[in-house]
């Protein structure tokens, strides 16, 4: 594939501008130090016309002490930025700042958070959520989140605080209390809500009776979940999965809710995933269970790989399911032009096989990881997630990657990529979820 130019001095020149601005503290040394290349350039297709469309060309950099990361959307048909997206870490690699700013005739924000850590925990910590119009910022939520962990970095016990914004103050929301065996998996997780009435928190939820399969110590096949309504328990969803293949890539994640009337497990959605660790087809799709007709496919996704050589890929196609159609089309199409001099995470060829379970979730998955060859990962471990676009949206150092509870937050339903790095940036480990 032929090499692109670099992007022009102009944009250099805007972006350089628009970096001052966010932190007067950047030295100008550190952003004249930014060499922006073109990392990706996204394609949608038209159905019509069944072709390729141009969308945007993505352009990333990264400054040599790893503590700002920036990104780029361009068209170079137009010749104009569309996004720009910063990213702001302190030493120990945690999320300061996340700024977004998109382009109309001028930079104009968009949205930005902005974390502020107690310690040198990465759970102890208070998270600010902007709104933007033109140049200025408007406060729409915050949030705290602290608690305690064990000495295998588990976290066994987690607050959470919403900020009043009319009064000023945070306010007491729920607590979660976790329980993890020798093997650092979770066993059981009960969920409290604040009562301001009673002025304590009271059980609302209750994950337990959780089932490991024999072959690998570290995958949940079964998990039950109760709810509670004045200290009365009651089963409420069934979280389970079957594996196919050594590296359980191929499985079918179920979910069953209790029918209290008949007391009973009911059908009710399920997921099958198809592909291995380096295969250029890896397919996921979602079935709803419908009284009288069975299952009906909703929603799904497949991704397919161009590989340069081993695991190296140079672009991916996403096609979603069309129910009606009963097949799947193409949506998307992502090409990188520098993949294997670029300074985004690249393959190696012995990464940690990863499962997000349960897969599609609401609030919380647990991550786990499972070694292969020397693909272990340790407590340097980043996961990194992408929306459908590719776009960084969350950033996060994980504890104890071999059992990793990931929080919704403020992420809204859809599709994402994570990519599990070290602090080097070596790829380990990467796949997709999604939240419904």
């Amino acid at each position: 594939m032929a090499a692109q130019q670099p992007v022009t001095n102009h944009l250099l020149s805007l972006n350089k501008k628009n970096l001052s601005t966010l932190r007067t503290t950047i030295p100008d040394e550190v952003i004249q130090h930014h060499v922006y290349s073109p990392e990706m350039i996204l394609y949608s297709r038209d159905t019509v016309a069944a072709s390729w469309v141009y969308k945007y060309t993505a352009y990333m950099h990264y400054n040599n002490d790893s503590l700002l990361e920036s990104s780029l959307t361009y068209d170079t048909v137009a010749n104009v930025p569309l996004t720009h997206d910063t990213t702001i870490f302190d030493t120990l690699r945690r999320t300061l700042l996340n700024e977004n700013q998109v382009w109309n005739n001028g930079w104009q924000n968009n949205f930005k958070l902005e974390h502020t850590y107690w310690d040198t925990n990465f759970f102890n910590r208070t998270t600010k959520y902007y709104n933007g119009s033109g140049t200025t910022w408007t406060l729409y939520h915050a949030d705290s989140t602290y608690g305690l962990s064990d000495i295998n970095g588990n976290l066994v016990e987690n607050y959470y605080d919403l900020f009043d914004i009319p009064s000023g103050i945070f306010k007491k929301q729920s607590k979660t209390l976790t329980d993890f065996d020798a093997f650092n998996r979770m066993q059981k997780r009960k969920s409290y809500q604040y009562d301001t009435t009673s002025i304590q928190y009271v059980i609302s939820w209750l994950d337990s009776n959780i089932v490991y399969d024999n072959f690998y110590i570290d995958q949940a096949i079964d998990q039950i979940s109760y709810t509670y309504n004045s200290g009365i328990q009651t089963p409420y969803l069934r979280n389970g999965a079957i594996f196919n293949g050594i590296y359980e890539l191929d499985n079918i994640q179920t979910l069953k809710q209790y029918n209290v009337q008949q007391q009973i497990w009911d059908d009710y959605s399920r997921q099958t995933s198809t592909g291995q660790i380096c295969n250029n087809l890896d397919s996921s799709l979602s079935e709803t269970w419908m009284i009288g007709t069975g299952w009906q496919a909703d929603a799904g996704s497949r991704f397919i790989f161009n590989f340069i050589d081993s695991c190296d890929y140079d672009e991916f196609i996403i096609q979603n399911f069309i129910p009606w159609l009963g097949t799947y089309r193409n949506a998307y199409k992502w090409v990188y032009p520098y993949q294997s001099t670029s300074g985004i995470a690249k393959n190696v060829d012995h990464q940690a096989e990863v499962t997000i379970f349960p897969n599609p979730f609401h609030e919380t998955a647990t991550l786990h990881s499972r070694p292969l060859a020397f693909g272990r990962m340790n407590n340097n471990t980043q996961l990194k997630i992408y929306n459908m676009f590719g776009v960084l949206v969350r950033e996060e150092k994980i504890n104890n990657p071999d059992s990793y509870v990931l929080h919704r937050g403020s992420l809204p339903d859809g599709l994402y990529f994570y990519e599990l790095t070290t602090i080097s940036n070596e790829l380990k480990g990467r796949g997709k979820f999604v939240i419904d």
